[in-house]
C-alpha cells in the first residue's frame, strides 16, 4: 500500500493485491477484497508496454488473473448482457486450457447475477427468450462451440490416470476440474427450484410442462457430474483448493437436502448420502479456507431449519394439495447460500465488516423482501413446481406404452466403481456433449427416474 500511496507501483504490487484480495475474500472481508481487486484493475488499465517477452508473459498472466478475480469475487454484479451475434460459433483454435477456464468465468458471473437478482412482475418467465434464464443458458451452450476437443472429457478421463500422474501435471488438471465443476454448476443454479419459484411468483398463467421436464433433465444431468467428480477426486486423493468449487458443491447440496425429505425410502437414502458426500468434500476444503468452513455451518443451519408442517397449516395453499406431509425451510438463508459472496459469511448474510454505523441502514424494501421470500417458498414437500399456484395437474412425461417399457427395476443397476466410471463416461458422451465425447451406453440416470420425477421434481437420484 505504501508503493501505491507513493506512486511507485510495480508488477509485484499488482500480484500482491491479487493475493491479498483472495485472502480477504476467503476470510469474509468481501468488501475489502473488492476494493483491492478494483484498485489493481484500475492500475492495470493505466499500464503501458514493457521491454522483454518474459516481462510481457508475466504481466499478461497477472492481468488475466485480475480479470478472473473480478468475475469470480465481485459482489457488485453488472446486469446480464445480451450476446453479440459475432460471438456465436467462434473459430476453433487452441488458446490453452486457462483461456477457456477464463471464458467460463464470464458465464459463471452471469449465473451469479441471476441468482442474486430480484424479480418483479414485469420480468418475462424463464422460458421466454428475453429472460435472464434464457440469456445465461444461451451463453452456457455457446461454450460448447468454443472449447476444443482436446480439453473435453472424452480425451481427459481422470479415472484412467493414477494419483501420482495427476499430481505431476496438477496445473493442467486443476483447470480441467474447474471447468467441469463450474460448467455443471451453472445449469444447477439456473434450474434451482427455489430460484425458479422466485421468478414465477408473479406468473399468472399455466407453466409449460415441457419446461418442467427440461429443467429437471438439466438438474439430474449436471448434478450427476459434480457428484461423480467428488467421488473421483476422493478416490484419486486429488485435493482441490479453489473455493469456487466449494460453492458449486454447496449449490448441489441444497438440492440434495430438499430430496432427503421425500417419502420414498430409496430416494431419501440416496439424497441423504449425496448431501453427506457434499459435506465431507466441503469439510476437507474448510480446513484451508475459513469461508468454506462457514459454508458448512450455514448448510447445517439450513438443514436444521426444515420443519414438517401439520396438515392444514397456514401457507399450504397449493395447486395439488394432498395428504402428503409438507415442509417449511428458512428461505432467506437458502437464497443467501446460493449467492457466492454471502455463502461464506456468518449466517450467510452480506459482508458488513467495513461500513460504519453511519453507512448502514436496513430499508423497508429489504424488510419487505425478506417477508415475501419466507412466505412464498412453501414447496419443499410438494411435487416440485407442480405445487405452484400456476400449475395444473400434469400429464405423464411419456406416452402410456413408453412408460410401460421404461418401468425397470432400480435394483438391477450396477453400482460398482467400475460401472459408475463407465456410466459417467457416457454422461460426458451423451449429455455433456460440449465437454465430453460421443457414446451409446446407458446413462447414470435411468429413464424411469426421469419419468417419475416429472410428477415429483424433488424425488430424483443424482448419485
Amino acid at each position: 500500500m505504501d508503493k501505491i500511496a507513493d506512486g511507485e507501483v510495480q508488477l509485484s504490487t499488482l500480484q500482491s493485491l491479487c493475493v491479498l484480495s483472495i485472502c480477504n475474500f476467503t476470510s469474509g472481508k468481501v468488501t475489502q477484497a473488492g476494493l483491492n481487486i478494483a484498485m489493481a484493475d484500475h492500475i492495470k488499465d493505466t499500464a503501458h508496454g514493457v521491454e522483454t517477452d518474459s516481462q510481457y508473459n508475466e504481466r499478461d498472466k497477472c492481468f488475466r488473473s485480475i480479470s478472473v478475480l473480478k468475475k469470480l469475487q465481485s459482489s457488485v454484479l453488472p446486469p446480464i448482457k445480451k450476446m453479440v451475434p459475432s460471438s456465436l460459433y467462434p473459430v476453433h483454435r487452441d488458446d490453452g486450457i486457462p483461456f477457456y477456464a477464463e471464458k467460463l468465468c464470464d458465464v459463471w458471473q452471469m449465473a451469479r447475477a441471476y441468482a442474486a437478482s430480484q424479480s418483479n412482475a414485469n420480468d418475462p418467465p424463464p422460458w421466454d427468450s428475453r429472460s435472464e434464464f434464457s440469456e445465461v443458458m444461451s451463453r452456457h451452450l455457446e461454450l460448447d462451440c468454443l472449447i476444443p476437443v482436446k480439453y473435453r472429457f472424452r480425451l481427459n478421463n481422470m479415472a484412467e490416470y493414477d494419483s501420482e500422474t495427476l499430481l505431476q501435471n496438477r496445473g493442467y488438471w486443476a483447470h480441467f476440474i474447474f471447468i467441469q465443476f463450474v460448467y455443471s454448476a451453472i445449469p444447477c443454479l439456473l434450474n434451482h427450484p427455489f430460484l425458479l419459484s422466485l421468478r414465477l411468483r408473479h406468473f399468472r398463467h399455466t407453466i409449460p410442462e415441457s419446461f418442467i421436464q427440461q429443467s429437471y433433465e438439466q438438474l439430474t444431468r449436471f448434478m450427476g457430474w459434480i457428484i461423480y467428480f467428488i467421488d473421483l477426486l476422493e478416490r484419486k486423493s486429488f485435493q482441490v483448493s479453489d473455493p469456487i468449487l466449494a460453492h458449486c458443491v454447496v449449490i448441489v447440496s441444497t438440492i440434495h437436502l430438499q430430496h432427503s425429505f421425500v417419502e420414498d425410502p430409496v430416494l431419501q437414502r440416496k439424497a441423504s448420502r449425496g448431501f453427506e458426500k457434499c459435506l465431507r468434500f466441503l469439510k476437507r476444503m474448510g480446513q484451508m479456507w475459513p469461508s468454506v468452513a462457514l459454508m458448512v455451518e450455514n448448510l447445517k443451519m439450513l438443514q436444521g431449519s426444515v420443519v414438517c408442517l401439520p396438515p392444514g397449516a397456514a401457507g399450504q395453499e397449493r395447486a395439488n394439495a394432498s395428504s402428503e406431509p409438507s415442509f417449511s425451510i428458512n428461505a432467506r438463508l437458502l437464497w443467501d447460500i446460493l449467492i457466492y459472496d454471502r455463502a461464506g459469511q456468518v449466517n450467510a448474510r452480506a459482508d458488513s465488516s467495513m461500513p460504519g454505523s453511519t453507512l448502514v441502514s436496513k430499508t423497508s424494501e429489504e424488510v419487505a423482501e425478506v417477508r415475501a421470500v419466507d412466505e412464498e417458498f412453501d414447496l419443499i414437500g410438494s411435487a416440485g413446481l407442480t405445487g405452484h399456484k400456476s400449475m395444473i395437474h400434469q400429464g405423464p412425461a411419456y406416452a402410456p406404452d413408453e412408460e410401460n417399457i421404461l418401468d425397470l427395476d432400480e435394483d438391477t443397476l450396477d453400482t460398482t466403481p467400475h460401472a459408475i466410471t463407465n456410466m459417467a463416461i457416457t454422461i460426458g458422451d451423451v449429455n455433456l456433449e460440449g465437454l465430453g465425447g460421443y457414446g451409446n451406453e446407458e446413462s447414470m440416470f435411468l429413464a424411469q427416474d426421469y419419468g417419475r420425477a416429472i410428477g415429483d421434481w424433488f424425488d430424483f437420484d443424482a448419485m
